[in-house]
């Protein structure tokens, strides 16, 4: 079925099953044509508003949108930040190994099979 548009003058929920409810703001909505032509929906729709007042909703929504993104953008600095912070210590703690195995005593051999520097190969 092709998407309607609808503009609905009074905010409700329309619930169309126990798991399915759909939340109407004022404004414009695309919907499904089962959804435009259900009556409760119908009930809650109006006109079009005039030119003035759709720049009027527009702008509103437009607003909305920008304080979302500046939302967002303020979230996407605190995770990188975290994830900086998560690197470098990652970075300190694996440039703590390599000194800690540089330091450590051995005589230079490569372990034999099994892992163990002191086992010996039976031939």
């Amino acid at each position: 079925m092709p998407d309607k548009k609808i503009y609905v003058t009074k905010p409700f929920k329309l619930r169309l099953t126990k798991d399915n409810e759909i939340d109407f703001k004022s404004g414009f909505h695309t919907v499904s044509e089962e959804v435009a032509d259900h009556w409760y929906v119908k009930a809650h729709l109006g006109d079009e508003p005039t030119d003035v007042a759709n720049i009027v909703e527009l702008v509103r929504r437009a607003e909305d949108a920008e304080a979302q993104a500046t939302k967002l953008a303020e979230e996407l600095v605190q995770v990188q930040e975290a994830a900086a912070k998560a690197l470098a210590e990652k970075d300190a703690e694996i440039e703590a190994l390599k000194r800690a195995l540089a330091g450590a005593k051995g005589d230079g051999k490569k372990p034999a099979e099994g892992g163990q520097p002191w086992a010996k190969k039976d031939k």
